[in-house]
């Protein structure tokens, strides 16, 4: 079993009548109940937190991507596991995760998550949820009825530009790429799992000798769609 500490964000000082004046903490919470001055004392309270939950020995610290809404303040989860990278050593960093079917193009989360994994040694665990429709439809004006679809373009998309040694074209539906460099991190696999190896003192080499995980949500209907997939195009 892994214990994995996870952290939403949430705006800590939201009105004590805000239930009875506000018809919902998500999408068109009113902007006025954002203190910018607090909030930076919210984030950097977090990250105390998640710094801390790494320093106690959970096996992982978490971050996840919400948009508008006042109980997540993490737009960008990158941000934040890119700034745990360098201040933690042993614990893994899932980012659960990075909506696929917000970016465009997708490379540059294959890109981003690279370069988490390098900062902190192969510590990286990469997230790939679909993302609720407040996020995806409400807050960012996806098309409900294309959304799965993006997002396992974009995924075949990113594991491709992980696994494939050389510069490929991709052209997909929703995505259309010339040139995509393959095996954008030198450490970044589909399939690895985390050794507990300790690399020599003085070696030089990470102190996590692994490789990243690869989160998939809905595993199942991911595996389906194999089936289905000429008929989509």
């Amino acid at each position: 079993m892994k214990l994995m500490w996870f952290h939403l964000m949430p705006y800590t000082e939201l009105p004590d009548d805000f239930r009875e004046k506000h018809p919902s903490v998500w999408v068109d919470i009113h902007s006025s109940l954002f203190d910018p001055r607090r909030a930076h004392h919210m984030y950097n309270d977090f990250m105390d937190e998640l710094e801390y939950a790494a320093e106690v020995g959970f096996d992982a610290v978490c971050v996840n991507e919400h948009h508008s809404n006042g109980y997540g303040l993490m737009p960008s989860p990158n941000l934040i596991a890119s700034s745990l990278a360098r201040r933690t050593t042993d614990t893994a960093i899932c980012v659960m995760g990075n909506s696929l079917a917000l970016y465009n193009p997708p490379t540059r989360v294959a890109e981003e998550f690279a370069m988490i994994d390098c900062i902190s040694g192969g510590r990286l665990i990469a997230g790939f949820p679909v993302g609720t429709p407040m996020d995806t439809c409400f807050a960012y004006g996806q098309n409900p009825s294309m959304l799965r679809e993006r997002y396992l373009e974009a995924h075949d998309l990113v594991m491709r530009a992980w696994t494939e040694r050389d510069t490929f074209a991709f052209n997909g539906r929703y995505n259309q790429q010339r040139y995509v460099r393959g095996r954008c991190s030198g450490r970044t696999r589909r399939c690895g799992s985390r050794a507990a190896a300790r690399s020599k003192p003085g070696s030089g080499a990470p102190r996590w000798t692994t490789s990243t995980r690869i989160c998939r949500i809905s595993a199942t209907r991911m595996a389906a769609r194999r089936c289905t997939a000429s008929g989509r195009r």
